[in-house]
């Protein structure tokens, strides 16, 4: 017997759910007929098909050209001239945020992500900062010299991945932000006042980086709460994370410490 595609659809989404990963799910509202639905994943695969094999590339192009922020209903025109209604929404698992640097800042950070039910991992090269008793809500902590935790750490990097980079001095600052940038990362942010962040991206731009790559980076970081405490300015970064990946970002806002 044929499983039921409707079914078969469901099952994909929870396997998507499980193993984090982010899912386009297309829903034919406006049929007759069977209920129908239509996952598109992001390296290419497709689960289900609506309609019929051009109407299902008709979805699969009108994807591509537009961006999803939020469950949206649009209409399509089918070969017989039909409208058909199309439920968009998407399955995305928590952001993963790697925070390189283990002080105050990464402690409150850590656990105000925690609340958030953000996948959290902790980096830094001292073994009195970098510990699971320091942050007993982080997924992992890892400790070991920057240079291998950048090895470590830049294959897991998606576009699901936050980078925050909050070490002791500007030496590991820049190693770590000159790195990352390499990444296909949804955020990367540094503190730093402004004067220290205009040195170093002046710095970058001179050891030949792209501007526009420059322009991704959030810095001084944080959205602009008047924060002064290391708790404040933690509440300032996890904001502006969620405002990232909700897809509201102002990149006006920023927080100078």
């Amino acid at each position: 017997m044929q499983e039921n595609p409707i079914k078969s659809a469901f099952a994909a989404m929870q396997a998507a759910i499980e193993q984090k990963q982010s899912v386009d799910v297309m829903t034919l509202i406006s049929s007759s007929g069977e209920p129908q639905m239509l996952l598109l994943y992001k390296n290419g695969e497709i689960v289900g098909e609506i309609i019929n094999l051009d109407f299902t590339n008709k979805i699969k192009s009108y994807q591509k050209n537009h961006s999803w922020n939020k469950p949206v209903l649009f209409t399509m025109v089918d070969a017989q001239g039909a409208s058909q209604q199309i439920f968009w929404d998407c399955v995305l698992p928590q952001p993963k945020v790697l925070i390189l640097g283990a002080g105050h800042i990464s402690r409150s950070l850590a656990a105000i992500l925690s609340i958030l039910e953000y996948e959290v991992i902790v980096a830094d090269d001292r073994p009195d900062f970098a510990n699971t008793r320091s942050f007993p809500t982080a997924q992992m902590v890892l400790c070991d010299s920057f240079e291998n935790i950048i090895s470590r750490l830049m294959p897991t990097v998606d576009a699901n991945t936050a980078i925050v980079i909050v070490t002791r001095g500007h030496r590991y600052d820049f190693l770590c932000l000159k790195n990352f940038l390499r990444a296909n990362f949804g955020y990367l942010g540094m503190i730093g006042s402004k004067s220290r962040v205009k040195a170093t991206m002046q710095r970058l731009l001179e050891e030949g980086e792209d501007p526009a790559r420059l322009s991704k980076i959030h810095s001084p970081i944080g959205i602009a709460i008047a924060a002064q405490s290391p708790a404040e300015i933690a509440v300032s970064i996890a904001a502006e994370l969620i405002d990232v990946f909700n897809g509201e970002h102002d990149p006006l806002k920023r927080l100078e410490v």
